[in-house]
């Protein structure tokens, strides 16, 4: 299953240039693995092995191709605990909440009003810095501490609104590769 980590964790694994890695510090990379399985554009593509920097080599129907990280699209969400999220990620404070006391600590904005409008004003700025949080309701879990069955938010790269309607927004100070989605346990 890919996953997202610092350029610089990335780099701890992977042969990288110099100047790649000067580019990318403040970026999140999609780390994949062998086998991992999703598409590059409209092919079904497999992952066969890490090639250089941020490529990889892939199956697609009819042989072998390179592509980035950023062009394979995952199959399912990766998964991803919020404590791992915030701290590769970033998000912002929402101002309008006092005391930080809201959802995602105090990072989730509104789908409407003023909150709306940064976000969009953010996502104009920087499209690779917004995440939209929606409700997965195939992905639920059982809380081990009660025993309730809940639902899962998937955090899906860049600005929605169409069904299932968001929760809301999340804007961050790392950016996202513009592709795929994070399941938040």
């Amino acid at each position: 299953m890919s996953k997202y980590v610092s350029a610089l964790a990335f780099a701890k694994q992977h042969p990288c240039d110099a100047s790649w890695l000067n580019i990318m510090q403040s970026k999140a990379v999609k780390l994949l693995k062998r086998g991992d399985t999703g598409q590059y554009g409209e092919f079904p593509a497999t992952v066969v092995k890490h090639y250089v920097d941020g490529m990889y080599e892939v199956r697609v129907p009819g042989g072998l191709t390179t592509i980035s990280s950023a062009e394979f699209k995952p199959l399912k969400p990766m998964d991803m605990t919020a404590e791992e999220f915030t701290e590769l990620f970033q998000p912002v404070k929402n101002p309008n909440i006092p005391n930080g006391d809201g959802a995602f600590d105090g990072c989730m904005f509104e789908t409407y009003g003023v909150e709306y409008a940064f976000v969009v004003k953010q996502y104009e700025r920087d499209p690779y810095s917004v995440w939209t949080i929606m409700d997965a309701d195939e992905d639920e879990i059982e809380d081990e501490e009660d025993g309730q069955v809940r639902n899962v938010p998937v955090l899906h790269c860049g600005l929605h609104h169409c069904w299932p309607a968001p929760i809301g927004y999340l804007v961050c100070a790392v950016a996202h590769d513009g592709k795929g989605s994070v399941r938040v346990d």
